[in-house]
């Protein structure tokens, strides 16, 4: 994995991925998957940043 990440990380960034490409509401995943609140920051950080690219 190019940025190291553990597998956390890298599930929560392809959830972020998914979600900025399809336009899915985050909140509807977080009930759907049952994310916690631990995982929630971290796609909501990475769907900020892909935002920001």
């Amino acid at each position: 994995m190019e940025k190291g990440f553990d597998e956390d990380h890298t599930q929560s960034w392809v959830l972020a991925r998914l979600v900025g490409l399809s336009d899915y509401p985050l909140e509807q995943l977080f009930q759907e998957l049952k994310v916690s609140a631990k995982g929630q920051v971290l796609i909501k950080n990475y769907v900020d940043e892909m935002c920001r690219s």
